[in-house]
């Protein structure tokens, strides 16, 4: 019951594949990961583009542990 929860990187899904969408990306994970999950610190968020698939891997510590680790998501536009 939250509708704000999240990043909102779905509903980029048919925005242009452009240098503009990697920056919105980039600032929109930081910014989500820091409101939603105060156990983790992002470090890096990068966006490789290829075709309609946008791929965004986010670098982070877990603050209790300081244990760093990565997580990927790729997102395609429905064909």
């Amino acid at each position: 019951m939250r509708p704000t929860f999240g990043s909102g990187l779905m509903s980029r899904v048919f925005d242009n594949n452009d240098a503009v969408l990697e920056a919105l990306l980039q600032a929109e994970v930081f910014s989500a990961v820091g409101k939603w999950e105060p156990r983790a610190i992002v470090r890096t968020v990068g966006v490789v583009r290829k075709d309609s698939t946008v791929t965004v891997t986010v670098g982070y510590v877990v603050v209790a542990t300081r244990q760093q680790d990565t997580v990927s998501l790729a997102v395609s536009a429905p064909q």
